[in-house]
């Protein structure tokens, strides 16, 4: 896990990283840590059933699967920088350059995606890995910050600047 104010920097200032996590390929998952208590992941024979399936199955965007009484949004990535940003946002970088996105900050801009998610223990994870298991690996779960009780979602990307960039910001709701 990274520190709460990672040392990438960008013309002189510190980058607000809070985490990471990354896949081979497969979705990241977020979620209350409650959602994942019976995520099995991946089957170990490749078998293209379970959660792990379920997961990649989930339509472009932003998919939404049930489990154990919670909703996990089903994030378009396989990588993923958790940024805490000065209005106590938190931002999710989908896409594009870290650095880059970072810069143009201030001109990105955002659409509501009319969804809202509760911030009890809320996790970031490889869809590939059980819960248990992530835990005991490098980037594969990550919990983030609480900042407020709950968070409406918005998407962001291509800034009026130029460059693409796709960042999911959890707004406080």
């Amino acid at each position: 896990m990274a520190a709460p104010h990672d040392d990438d920097e960008d013309d002189g200032e510190i980058l607000p990283r809070a985490g990471s996590v990354a896949s081979d390929g497969g979705p990241i998952l977020l979620g209350p840590r409650r959602a994942f208590r019976s995520w099995t992941g991946a089957r170990a024979d490749g078998a293209p059933e379970g959660d792990y399936h379920d997961a990649c199955r989930s339509p472009g965007g932003y998919g939404v699967l049930a489990r154990d009484g919670a909703s996990i949004t089903v994030l378009p990535t396989y990588a993923v920088d958790a940024l805490v940003v000065e209005d106590g946002a938190l931002w999710l970088t989908l896409e594009g350059n870290l650095e880059e996105l970072w810069a143009a900050r201030s001109s990105i801009q955002f659409r509501p995606l009319g969804r809202a998610i509760d911030a009890d223990e809320l996790l970031l994870l490889d869809a590939a890995y059980p819960l248990e298991r992530a835990e005991r690996e490098v980037e594969r779960v990550f919990t983030l910050p609480r900042l407020a009780d709950r968070y409406e979602l918005d998407e962001g990307t291509e800034a009026p600047t130029g460059g693409y960039f796709r960042v999911l910001r959890l707004r406080p709701a």
